[in-house]
């Protein structure tokens, strides 16, 4: 069986064909597509390293499912325009959002003059974890060019 080796490898539309790219015929590599296996897969990965495994925290089971229907969502939208996007660099981007969206929000809450202190000692805590997901997404752009 030939893999696909487009650049940008586009599912065929007839249903029967829909793991075969319609530019050169070939069959996708189920290793490389994003579907429900590899999704769970990654999930999965991401579960057995948690230190509290194999109990799995209900906001972590509330995130991935999250994740998984967005991921199933998208799939139809954005097909794989993943293989043709720099992903790392969307992430950094996303990253500056959710701090950003934390910050708009602490905005709209004081403006409706509902801002406890806690929500803002939380909302620190998001932007931190979003500034550190921004760096560690440089460090895995970093790896992936060559640094140690």
């Amino acid at each position: 069986m030939r893999i696909c080796q487009c650049p940008k490898p586009r599912p065929d539309p007839n249903p029967r064909r829909a793991s075969s790219c319609v530019a050169c015929g070939s069959h996708f590599d189920p290793a490389w597509e994003s579907n429900d296996e590899t999704v769970a897969e990654f999930f999965d990965r991401y579960e057995r390293a948690l230190p509290t495994w194999p109990h799995v925290p209900e906001s972590v089971r509330t995130f991935r499912i999250h994740c998984e229907a967005r991921e199933r969502a998208g799939r139809k939208t954005f097909g794989m325009a993943y293989l043709d996007r720099d992903n790392l660099r969307e992430g950094l981007e996303e990253a500056s959002d959710l701090a950003l969206y934390v910050f708009l929000d602490l905005l709209k809450e004081r403006r409706a003059g509902n801002l406890p202190h806690y929500e803002t000692d939380v909302a620190m805590q998001l932007v931190h974890h979003a500034a550190e997901s921004y760096r560690l997404l440089h460090v895995m752009t970093a790896k992936r060019h060559g640094a140690p």
